[in-house]
C-alpha cells in the first residue's frame, strides 16, 4: 500500500496546485459549480485578505505515488475565540479523492498544527470562516448549490465521521418558489406593513456611497448578532466584500444569470457570472408548501474537552 505524504504549502506554485486541486474530486459531477480562480486566490491570500489580520492559517497538500490526492487548511480565528469565548481552531478548504487514508492524514495534519497553536478543539469545515463557506454537505447532493453554500461528495461526511469527528451543528438551506411566495395577499400585507411602520424602500445613493455602506454593515452585523457561531466582519473585511460585489456587478451588469464552465474557470478566464436577484442563503421557513429544505450540512467537531479534543475518538 502506497504511503500518504503530507506537506505544507510554501510556494506560489504550491498555492496554484492547492487551488486547482478543487476540480479533481468533482470530475464528471453535473451539480458542482466551479469557483473563479481569482476568488480562490484572494480567499487564501494571507497578505492582502483582511481576514488574516486577526487569523492565521496553514495549508497542506496530501500526495500519493507522486500525485496530489487531497488538501486541507488549518485556521485559528482570534476574533471568533474572543467573540464566542472559546479556544478552538478550524479545518477548512478540505478536498480529497475517495481515499480514507488520505483524508485521515489531512485531518491529522490540521489537528497537529492547531495543537501547536495552543487551541483545545477543532471544528469545521470553515473556509476560512462563518462569513465565507461553512459546513459539510450531508444531503441534497442532486442539486446545484447557491452562492456561498457548501457542496462536496457524499463520502466526505463518511470519512469525517470515521475519523472521529461528530456533528457540532446542523446547517440548512431552503428553496423558495417565487410563484408561491409572491401572491396578491403577500403584496397587500406588505404594502400595509410599509404604511403602518413608515418603511421606505430606496436605491443606494452612490454620491454618498461610504455612508450607505456603513449603514449596510450596521444592519448586517445587527441581523447576525447572537446567532450561533457569529463573528462580526471588521470594517476592512466588509469593505472587501463590498468591493468584490461591486466588481461582479460591473462585470456582469445589473441582472441576468450567466454561465461559467469548468474549463473557463480552470483556465482562469474572466468569465461572466450573473448576479441577478439571487437570495438563496437564508434558512427561512415560510410555510410547509412554500419553502422546503433541499440542502443539509453539518459543522463537525472533535469531541471531548481540553487537549483530548484534538485526539481522534477511538484512536
Amino acid at each position: 500500500m502506497s504511503a500518504i505524504t503530507i506537506r505544507p504549502v510554501r510556494t506560489k506554485r504550491d498555492e496554484k496546485v492547492f487551488i486547482k486541486f478543487q476540480w479533481k474530486p468533482y470530475e464528471g459531477n453535473p451539480y458542482w459549480v466551479p469557483p473563479l480562480l481569482l476568488d480562490r486566490r484572494k480567499l487564501i491570500d494571507r497578505k492582502k485578505n483582511p481576514f488574516y489580520q486577526h487569523a492565521r492559517m496553514e495549508l497542506f497538500l496530501a500526495e500519493k505515488d507522486g500525485r496530489v490526492v487531497g488538501r486541507i487548511g488549518a485556521i485559528v480565528n482570534d476574533n471568533h475565540n474572543r467573540e464566542q469565548n472559546e479556544n478552538i481552531g478550524f479545518f477548512g478548504f478540505f478536498e480529497v479523492l475517495e481515499d480514507q487514508a488520505a483524508a485521515f492524514a489531512l485531518f491529522d495534519a490540521a489537528k497537529e498544527w492547531l495543537r501547536g497553536q495552543g487551541v483545545t478543539a477543532m471544528r469545521g469545515p470553515a473556509s476560512p470562516s462563518v462569513n465565507d463557506e461553512y459546513g459539510m454537505l450531508v444531503e441534497g447532493f442532486d442539486r446545484t448549490p447557491a452562492i456561498l453554500m457548501s457542496y462536496n461528495p457524499p463520502y466526505y461526511a463518511r470519512f469525517a465521521e470515521a475519523y472521529g469527528l461528530v456533528k457540532a451543528k446542523d446547517l440548512y438551506t431552503w428553496y423558495l418558489h417565487s410563484d408561491k411566495v409572491f401572491s396578491e395577499r403577500f403584496v397587500r400585507v406588505s404594502e400595509a406593513a410599509k404604511k403602518r411602520q413608515g418603511i421606505v424602500f430606496r436605491p443606494i445613493n452612490m454620491k454618498d456611497f461610504d455612508n450607505e455602506v456603513a449603514k449596510v454593515h450596521y444592519i448586517y452585523s445587527r441581523g447576525w448578532q447572537r446567532n450561533w457561531g457569529e463573528v462580526p466582519l471588521t470594517d476592512a473585511e466588509f469593505d472587501t466584500h463590498v468591493a468584490r460585489a461591486a466588481s461582479d456587478r460591473a462585470t456582469n451588469g445589473a441582472g441576468g444569470v450567466g454561465t461559467v464552465t469548468a474549463a473557463q474557470c480552470a483556465a482562469g478566464d474572466s468569465a461572466k457570472r450573473g448576479t441577478g436577484d439571487i437570495a438563496c442563503a437564508c434558512a427561512i421557513v415560510l410555510d410547509g408548501d412554500i419553502a422546503y429544505r433541499v440542502y443539509g450540512a453539518h459543522l463537525y467537531a472533535l469531541r471531548a474537552a481540553g487537549l483530548a479534543a484534538l485526539d481522534r475518538v477511538g484512536a
